[in-house]
């Protein structure tokens, strides 16, 4: 391959890298929207969805399915291209992804699969959501950053930023429509439960 090819590759690889970028913000400010949506006019809300065939069951799982794979094709496109190039980000972003998907392993096994999807279910109140509220948004946090950690990427970085925040501010879509299914029980279980991060000094000492 002569120097012409290897240029022509490697412009051809960062225009991708570029595309595959700007795919991912897409997708992450239609979440945006359907997040600020569904917090500011619960009368509208499209997440949580009402059932697990419909429109808006789609409208949230499209495009993170999409950022999700385009996240994965990017961070391969854009390795290590950023300044942390030091062994010791594969130790921390080792440790974010092994913690992060052991954490959200355990909140699934004790949320299950459709509740996950955000189908309507049970109130659940055992394993880590004797703790915390959103052991598995936790979870998520973490996978993103040891990712973008570990691809040592600023394009990655960013994307995995972005998608950290809306998953911190997710709950304040769910917590109003939780509340109008389980009533009182949750409101308990909202004083008892952090939002986030576990004190250990508060526990649900019954399921509602």
């Amino acid at each position: 391959m002569g120097p012409l090819a290897v240029l022509a590759y490697a412009i051809w690889m960062y225009s991708l890298a570029q595309n595959l970028f700007l795919v991912i913000l897409c997708c992450e400010a239609v979440l945006a929207v359907i997040l600020c949506l569904s917090i500011l006019a619960p009368e509208k809300r499209v997440w949580p969805p009402p059932n697990g065939n419909c429109w808006q069951m789609y409208a949230v799982w499209t495009p993170t399915i999409v950022a999700f794979l385009a996240a994965l094709w990017l961070g391969v496109l854009d390795w290590n291209t950023f300044v942390l190039d030091h062994w010791g980000r594969f130790v921390a972003s080792g440790f974010l992804l092994s913690g992060g998907y052991a954490i959200y392993f355990l909140a699934r096994q004790s949320l299950g699969w459709k509740m996950m999807m955000g189908i309507e279910g049970k109130h659940v109140a055992t394993g880590l959501y004797r703790y915390t509220r959103n052991p598995m948004y936790i979870g998520d946090i973490a996978l993103c950053l040891g990712f973008a950690l570990l691809c040592n990427s600023l394009l990655v970085y960013v994307v995995a930023v972005i998608g950290s925040v809306l998953f911190l501010f997710t709950p304040c879509a769910e917590e109003p429509w939780l509340r109008d299914r389980y009533g009182t029980a949750y409101d308990d279980y909202v004083v008892t439960v952090p939002r986030f991060v576990p004190t250990f000094r508060h526990r649900i000492r019954h399921e509602p």
